[in-house]
């Protein structure tokens, strides 16, 4: 999967992925590099659980 930042990645609408072949994601890959950020920053020392936490999909910084 790649990732890509369209205008704010903050917001959700903005996120968007796409799926390549392997031999492809293998010369952009810092494109497939991704972090989970809660969505509430209060709990950011929490342990994320897959059903019962909200998370942000941010793509990392490729420069």
């Amino acid at each position: 999967m790649l990732a890509h930042d369209v205008a704010s990645p903050l917001y959700p609408t903005n996120e968007e992925f796409t799926t390549v072949k392997g031999e492809v994601a293998q010369n952009r890959f810092n494109e497939t590099l991704f972090k989970l950020l809660p969505a509430d920053r209060a709990k950011s020392r929490s342990i994320i659980k897959t059903k019962g936490s909200v998370v942000r999909i941010l793509h990392k910084d490729t420069n």
